[in-house]
């Protein structure tokens, strides 16, 4: 994770410590290191598409997502809000399986939490199209 572009906003050293693990996990492309933050009734809505209900349906998206994509590296910009209600805007870096070279795009996700710290809804924001074409 490339940190040195983060203009950090409210969040406690806890919630960044949260953040960083999560976001850490998600880099790894592995179930096992996502799901643990995931609440069992987590909402994905990927930009305008029909939103994903559910931890295993979650993940099945997680799991064919990363296998288009490649190789993630997470640079955040700015983190907005508080501890259980926050935005990331960022930069992804991917190194997807059918390109040569590194792909960065630019992304926002807006993140809710529950009370235990799990992820009750995730909220991206990115244009693939470089990535799945046209």
């Amino acid at each position: 994770m490339i940190l040195s572009s983060l203009k950090l906003n409210p969040l406690s050293p806890a919630g960044m410590d949260w953040y960083t693990r999560m976001t850490a996990g998600f880099e790894t492309r592995a179930l096992e290191n996502v799901e643990p933050f995931l609440h069992d009734e987590i909402v994905l809505e990927l930009n305008n598409a029909i939103p994903f209900y559910g931890k295993s349906t979650t993940c099945m998206a997680l799991e064919r997502f990363w296998v288009a994509v490649g190789d993630v590296d997470n640079e955040p910009l700015n983190l907005y809000g508080d501890d259980r209600h926050f935005s990331a805007e960022l930069l992804v870096h991917y190194r997807p399986p059918k390109m040569s070279e590194k792909l960065t795009l630019p992304m926002a996700i807006f993140y809710a939490r529950d009370v235990a710290g799990l992820l009750t809804s995730m909220r991206v924001f990115v244009d693939l199209r470089p990535i799945y074409g046209p």
